[in-house]
């Protein structure tokens, strides 16, 4: 009796293992089978298993490390593979200050991840940079996920522009081109009077009806020393890039401001303030 109940134990034990067994097996089964649910709604009814989502995974973030980026005005701007129109202005609006390698992601202000320092760019169509890489222009496009802050130029509160602008008559100013960190602008003289002017300038912002002076960001900034002539009747040029002073203007109203001088000879002179007004 006692051999027969040592066999029947045996054989209960092996049946209870066995069903132990299924049941597990049943589960993994049915985990595999959730998981693939899953997956299936992840890629929309493909039948993707979990290690090829890996590598798409995988395929898609390299792709990404692999795109060309540049930092401008605070935005991160990524490559696409779109060809830019070919600019009709030669003029770059900025260039390239800083590169880090290849498939870093740059984070600092005029920072890239390809070309070299110098490199220039324009501004393009809408939230998008045109950029000269080999010979052709390529569609660079303003990533939201990336746009980050930087020590863009913000007015001082106080610092309000007291002076009267454009009060000689026959002598006036006026923007040609404005980015947010340059401008171009015209001094058209009218008149007989012998005008002349310098390299200084002031960059103002409207707040609330009222002119405030854009600070600088540096302490140790000076102006040449040079007197430009504005002749009559022969409008003259004058050219400016203001981000190592100012950085990078926010959306807004600005107005650059240049004092000229009606010279009538050494220590006979008088000052006005000329004032033009461009928006970012």
């Amino acid at each position: 009796m006692r051999k027969r109940n040592f066999w029947v134990c045996i054989a209960a034990f092996m049946v209870a293992f066995s069903a132990c067994g299924s049941k597990e097996t049943e589960l993994s089964s049915r985990g595999e089978n959730l998981d693939t649910q899953r997956e299936t709604i992840v890629f929309e009814g493909t039948e993707q298993t979990g290690e090829t989502q890996t590598d798409i995974a995988t395929e898609t973030e390299a792709e990404a490390q692999d795109r060309r980026m540049l930092v401008v005005n605070g935005a991160l701007y990524v490559e696409t593979d779109e060809e830019a129109p070919t600019p009709t202005c030669g003029t770059m609006d900025g260039a390239v200050l800083s590169i880090v390698a290849a498939g870093e992601i740059p984070l600092e202000e005029g920072q890239a991840n390809f070309g070299n320092v110098g490199d220039g760019y324009q501004y393009g169509d809408q939230d998008c940079l045109s950029v000269p890489i080999d010979g052709k222009w390529i569609r660079f496009r303003k990533d939201a996920a990336g746009e980050k802050k930087t020590d863009d130029a913000q007015p001082e509160p106080g610092d309000v522009f007291e002076g009267e602008v454009n009060t000689l008559e026959g002598v006036s100013m006026v923007v040609l081109e404005a980015s947010p960190v340059s401008a171009k602008v015209e001094i058209r003289n009218e008149t007989s009077l012998d005008i002349q002017f310098g390299e200084d300038y002031e960059l103002q912002k409207v707040v609330d009806g009222k002119w405030y002076r854009v600070p600088y960001r540096i302490d140790n900034w000076a102006f040449e020393a040079v007197a430009y002539p504005a002749a009559e009747e022969k409008p003259v040029e004058w050219e400016t890039q203001w981000e190592e002073f100012h950085g990078a203007l926010s959306e807004g109203t600005y107005r650059i401001v240049k004092k000229v001088i009606d010279f009538r000879g050494t220590g006979d002179y008088t000052e006005y303030y000329l004032a033009a007004e461009f928006s970012v």
